[in-house]
């Protein structure tokens, strides 16, 4: 059966939280769902998907961030599980087929496909066993570009995220320093797990640097060329507007340089 996604009714229901609900965080957060769908739909178009693959990434970039919606409106069943948890999807989406409200025609297979993409696509890395079928392994790629490379379009005014977002003063932002005082520069375990090719846990981020470089991790395992080139495109802009001082710049420009060096190696 053709799937037929209710695209209005989705809107519908981000539109209602956010007037019910007002807040900058919320009206950011449903802004963020609409981008991840439009770079979804570049990266679908770009590597040729049929209807069915669109529809299908369609349905999953729109709900992906559904639970994180419910718990900034004060509406999620348990606020403290993370919004791409299994448990928090069985809740809202899944677990009685909630997810058949916002789309007729899809299958077990199909919302199995787009569940697992949802879980997988905030990790550090996809986390799929290795008799994984491409089109799960495909479907958890494209959302994780499309979230990264949507997100990276919101950074690209580093201080405007670390003031409000991060809630650094601009004393600390200028100068790099944590909250605590404790931590100026860039701590080493960030500097370090970047190096290596690794996601930066939140938990190390300590100064407004860190918080960078961890930015500039997104940068790795891109698996379509297209949403490499949006991140590109933004992460000039990024390292272009960085608020620090000359010698933490350049500690994080040079984190940017080790990546595209990297980059071009792997893509050779």
């Amino acid at each position: 059966m053709h799937i037929k996604i209710h695209e209005a009714k989705i809107l519908q229901f981000y539109t209602e939280q956010a007037a019910e609900h007002p807040s900058q965080k919320l009206t950011l957060r449903v802004n963020h769902i609409k981008d991840v769908v439009r770079h979804g739909e570049t990266i679908a178009n770009n590597i040729g998907l049929d209807t069915y693959g669109k529809d299908i990434m369609k349905i999953t970039t729109y709900l992906h961030d559904y639970y994180q919606v419910l718990q900034i409106a004060g509406g999620a069943p348990d606020p403290h599980l993370h919004h791409s948890a299994p448990e928090a999807l069985e809740r809202v989406l899944f677990g009685n087929n909630q997810i058949d409200e916002y789309a007729d025609g899809l299958t077990t297979f199909d919302k199995n496909v787009i569940k697992t993409a949802i879980e997988q696509h905030a990790k550090i890395a996809v986390e799929l066993p290795t008799d994984a079928g491409p089109l799960l392994v495909l479907f958890c790629n494209i959302l994780r570009d499309a979230d990264k490379s949507a997100i990276f379009e919101l950074i690209k005014e580093p201080l405007y995220v670390l003031r409000n977002d991060w809630g650094f003063s601009d004393e600390q932002i200028t100068n790099s320093i944590s909250k605590d005082g404790g931590t100026t520069g860039v701590n080493p375990k960030v500097l370090e797990d970047f190096l290596k090719g690794q996601s930066v846990l939140n938990a190390d981020i300590k100064t407004p640097a860190d918080w960078a470089i961890s930015m500039l991790g997104y940068l790795w395992n891109v698996q379509t060329e297209i949403a490499l080139q949006s991140i590109l495109e933004s992460a000039k802009t990024f390292i272009d507007n960085l608020p620090f001082p000359a010698e933490v710049n350049n500690t994080v420009r040079g984190c940017y340089y080790h990546v595209l060096n990297n980059l071009i190696v792997l893509r050779k």
